[in-house]
């Protein structure tokens, strides 16, 4: 029997306030009730995630507690309970994996899903996603928001189109049409530095920002504001990425900081470190990629990745460290845990270098990577002071 949905293949699951939600299933007495869960209750405290009877309120994930409390004194406050929280997300997980491994863990309370292979076996992916939302919900009494649509930037939209316990199917013919009424931040990555430059634009919603011609968002945002033009258009090429191919198609560096923070600067400086390391660890295998990802996790373990393709490859680390601090202006800051940087989307092809060729200063920089400790402080101080 033919599949009717065979290119609606990408299905994102969002569960809905899923710390909160957890805490009112375990305490019954709390179903119903204005409650936030946070990593600390004195007025230092962040809000993690907030019930929906909270949101009424205004209150939501970010705010800080002090915040908080003088919008809703009567606001209950739970902290946070991490390790039950993944023990839940890793049953979900289970029932995800029931049909289909190709499964991209993007959050603990996120995840992308490509099921094009798997209808034989549970039908079309209409009838998965209902499937597996129903599951959640007789397994652990929880409920989920799903998106379906031909890529993860639709399907990932579509998730949140009518949270809580949402489902919303958006066909590959319907997509400009869906998009078109949302405003501008429902895309991601465009947060509130973006959206204020856009809205003095004139631009509030995403028809309006596909009246914006390609080179003008290049002119004004860079790199970004080609990624920019594209999503207005629902267009992404990025695949589900199982956890156990992320790492063979991609080079990265990680770091989880020894206490949480927001001070720009010195998220900004572990960007610089990693950038080098990712780039010393291409030039040492001969490989550029042109595909650069920065991944940001939060205090509470929500996770945020951004990445976007650059028009030529690369291996040298200003550059990577450049295109992230451009994906770091569309995060919101809030406490951060972990961050890293990573390359993908390899030129394969390995090339022999040759010393004062085209190529010369990524030579340079492979040379630097071999220089012993007092070289190359020499040589970055060369870098420093010569233009």
């Amino acid at each position: 029997m033919k599949n009717l949905y065979q290119e609606e293949n990408i299905i994102h699951i969002d569960m809905d306030a899923f710390f909160a939600s957890i805490e009112q299933n375990d305490n019954p007495s709390l179903k119903g009730k204005p409650i936030a869960v946070c990593n600390r209750k004195d007025s230092r405290g962040v809000i993690s995630t907030a019930s929906y009877e909270a949101r009424k309120f205004n209150i939501h994930s970010g705010m800080s507690v002090k915040r908080a409390l003088s919008i809703y004194p009567d606001l209950i406050l739970i902290e946070a309970r991490f390790e039950r929280y993944i023990e839940v997300s890793n049953k979900i997980y289970e029932i995800l994996y029931q049909y289909t491994p190709i499964i991209e863990r993007s959050s603990i309370d996120e995840a992308f899903l490509d099921v094009k292979g798997c209808h034989l076996l549970f039908g079309p992916t209409i009838e998965i996603a209902k499937k597996i939302k129903n599951e959640i919900k007789e397994k652990l009494n929880l409920t989920c928001s799903v998106g379906i649509s031909i890529n993860k930037l639709v399907a990932k939209i579509a998730s949140d189109y009518k949270k809580p316990d949402g489902f919303t199917f958006v066909p590959k013919n319907e997509i400009l049409n869906f998009l078109a009424p949302l405003k501008i931040e429902k895309i991601p990555g465009i947060g509130e530095k973006t959206s204020a430059i856009l809205n003095k634009m004139g631009v509030y919603y995403i028809k309006d920002l596909r009246e914006i011609d390609l080179k003008k968002l290049v002119e004004i945002f860079g790199i970004y504001g080609e990624k920019i033009y594209f999503m207005a258009r629902g267009i992404d090429d990025s695949p589900v990425v199982p956890e156990n191919e992320q790492e063979e198609k991609s080079i990265s560096n990680e770091i989880t900081l020894e206490f949480d923070t927001t001070d720009i600067e010195i998220i900004k400086n572990y960007i610089l470190k990693l950038s080098d390391k990712v780039a010393e660890r291409l030039r040492s295998k001969n490989l550029k990629g042109k595909t650069i990802k920065l991944k940001i996790k939060f205090f509470d373990f929500k996770q945020l990745t951004r990445q976007i393709t650059l028009k030529s490859f690369t291996n040298q680390g200003n550059i990577i460290y450049k295109t992230a601090l451009s994906l770091l202006e569309t995060i919101s800051i809030r406490p951060i845990r972990l961050i890293g940087v990573g390359v993908s989307n390899f030129n394969i092809k390995k090339n022999q270098l040759l010393l004062f060729s085209e190529e010369n200063e990524e030579n340079i920089e492979s040379v630097k990577d071999k220089l012993p400790d007092n070289l190359l402080k020499r040589a970055k101080f060369l870098d420093n002071n010569i233009e």
